[in-house]
């Protein structure tokens, strides 16, 4: 049995495989990426990279557009509730009276 020791990588195949694995990386993360975005992954075409990242930020966008709009609901929702109670109140109150 022979065993052939291994020699060392040159530095520039250590850069190359540094970057391999950073594309790969990168890769992965915008598959991920493009599973949980419904726009990406209903799509019956694979998309490129960039079009992955755009429809995920839009989607983003979206989501955080909705959000604002459904705290500043509640937050108008309070007055409006107390509002509705004066007016039955006063309502209830005008018709007892007369």
């Amino acid at each position: 049995m022979v065993v052939v020791a291994r020699l060392p990588f040159s530095s520039r195949q250590q850069r190359n495989q540094a970057e391999k694995k950073r594309r790969d990386t990168l890769n992965n993360f915008i598959t991920e990426l493009g599973s949980l975005v419904p726009m990406v992954s209903a799509s019956p075409k694979k998309l490129d990279k960039t079009s992955v990242l755009r429809l995920a930020a839009a989607y983003l966008r979206v989501h955080q557009t909705l959000a604002k709009t459904k705290e500043e609901y509640h937050r108008l929702s309070i007055p409006i509730k107390w509002c509705q109670l004066i007016l039955d109140v006063s309502l209830i109150l005008t018709v007892t009276i007369l």
